[in-house]
């Protein structure tokens, strides 16, 4: 049996990367004998090899949504994240806590979960989905300020091309929290950016009233 061979190899393999895709055939061969539970423990074995593993945390992924075990898939992805980022691989560990964060905010509905987890990736790496999705998460719970520092940091990695976009977002929000100042500021940047955005001239005279 098929199964049996590749469980046989495993326990005779010493070579690292061997023994994780031997466990992702194993986990594979465990889905197609329609046995979940054990195809799930083998990528957890997996992972206390090499912990953040990219295939195997996406194989595992897989599984537990395909299952609708979505608290225990995030739960997954943040315990990797943790481990990953102690590791000091920042790059991997954030976008894991982002990874978390989705699945935390959707379908799992923790969006205080969701914040944290992104909060993790925001402190990682700069990452423009990052900081976007904890600007919308904040202004759901009506953190104004939390909104401002977000979309402060947002604009500071802008593209170009971005840059007035994300100022029409963080405009409002500075005046939301008397920051008039700070409006105009950068609300006069972005005009004279793009002097044909009405968009921005009408927010700035509506400011200037």
């Amino acid at each position: 049996e098929l199964l049996a061979l590749r469980r046989h190899e495993l326990s005779r393999e010493t070579d690292g990367e061997r023994r994780l895709s031997l466990r992702l055939a194993i986990a594979a061969l465990l889905g197609e004998a329609g046995q979940p539970d054990a195809q799930i423990a083998a990528l957890q074995e997996s992972l206390a090899e090499r912990r953040g593993h990219r295939e195997t945390v996406d194989a595992l992924a897989a599984v537990l949504t395909l299952q609708g075990r979505h608290a225990e898939l995030e739960a997954a992805l943040a315990r990797e994240a943790e481990a990953v980022e102690e590791a000091g691989d920042d790059r991997a560990a954030a976008r894991l806590w982002a990874e978390a964060a989705r699945v935390a905010e959707s379908p799992v509905g923790d969006v205080p979960r969701a914040i944290q987890a992104l909060s993790r990736a925001a402190a990682l790496a700069e990452d423009p989905a990052v900081l976007d999705a904890l600007a919308r998460l904040e202004a759901g719970r009506g953190e104004r300020m939390r909104v401002v520092d977000w979309l402060e940091r947002r604009l500071a990695i802008a593209r170009p091309d971005e840059r007035v976009d994300v100022t029409l977002r963080l405009g409002p929000a500075l005046i939301a929290t008397g920051q008039r100042a700070r409006a105009r500021e950068v609300l006069q940047a972005a005009f004279d950016e793009a002097p044909g955005r009405t968009d921005v001239l009408t927010l700035l005279a509506r400011l200037l009233r």
